[in-house]
């Protein structure tokens, strides 16, 4: 008698079929969990940049806020909400926003190559290796860098990866920050929108070759799609990427997922 014979399994057999289906889900979480959480820290870390650091181990002076993010109206489909915005399309998810139209976009499927021009600029922007660039992009599903430096020589990014179903609850998550070294405010942790996306907001910071990097998880579910969208600001100061996640959150919108994409 199997899980699959609807029509013949009895009450005990349907729980435990029920409960084996539960396992199966937890562990998967677990696993996105282990490898998202982690990765999103790291490509905070990286993706900031190291080419103009100060040698020192506090945080930076911040500086007066950019017009890089700009407030938007309403969203219209998958064009940008203004016109010195562009599109971030995570396609797999079903998921849009926007970022400064000056800023390098990179998608995962479109990076194959360490000479290729756009590339070649993402690394010297970080200030890393071409092949370290297409390294995180085998694991992110794209990343956008600010044209110039912000807050202590640092650029500012932001990366975007997913993966189907939710990812778990708020004390389920935090280890898995934390445990890459990673430092939440508890108290900034808030819920900024719900309805068809239900978006859950974490701040953090992490030090990374002698300084603090600074960044917030977007953790966006689509209740719709049933997918989970890990959208990561970084930036130089804590100011900065609260201010880049506002301008996520604002042009967040959903889209239909095309069959040859699932």
């Amino acid at each position: 008698m199997t899980c699959a014979d609807d029509e013949s399994v009895d009450a005990a057999t349907s729980s435990r079929c029920r409960g084996n289906v539960e396992v199966v889900m937890a562990h998967r979480r677990r696993s996105a969990l282990r490898v998202i959480l982690p990765l999103t820290v790291a490509a905070a870390a990286l993706s900031t940049g190291c080419a103009a650091l100060p040698d020192r181990g506090h945080e930076p002076e911040d500086v007066a806020g950019s017009p890089s993010w700009s407030p938007v109206e309403e969203p219209d489909e998958l064009d940008p909400l203004t016109p010195e915005m562009q599109v971030v399309a995570l396609e797999e998810f079903g998921v849009a926003y926007d970022v400064p139209e000056k800023w390098l976009v990179l998608d995962s499927d479109e990076a194959v190559d360490p000479s290729e021009p756009p590339i070649k600029k993402a690394a010297e922007r970080l200030g890393i290796d071409p092949k370290a660039v297409l390294g995180m992009l085998t694991r992110l599903e794209s990343i956008a860098i600010s044209n110039e430096p912000s807050v202590g020589g640092l650029v500012d990014s932001i990366s975007g990866v997913g993966r189907k179903g939710r990812l778990g609850t708020v004390e389920e998550i935090l280890p898995y920050i934390t445990s890459s070294g990673a430092e939440v405010d508890r108290r900034g942790i808030e819920t900024v929108r719900g309805g068809e996306l239900g978006v859950l907001r974490i701040p953090f910071r992490v030090r990374y070759a002698g300084t603090f990097r600074h960044g917030v998880i977007l953790d966006i579910y689509s209740r719709y799609e049933d997918t989970t969208a890990i959208v990561t600001v970084a930036s130089g100061s804590a100011e900065r990427a609260s201010a880049g996640a506002d301008q996520v959150v604002r042009s967040l919108r959903t889209f239909e997922i095309e069959e040859d994409l699932v």
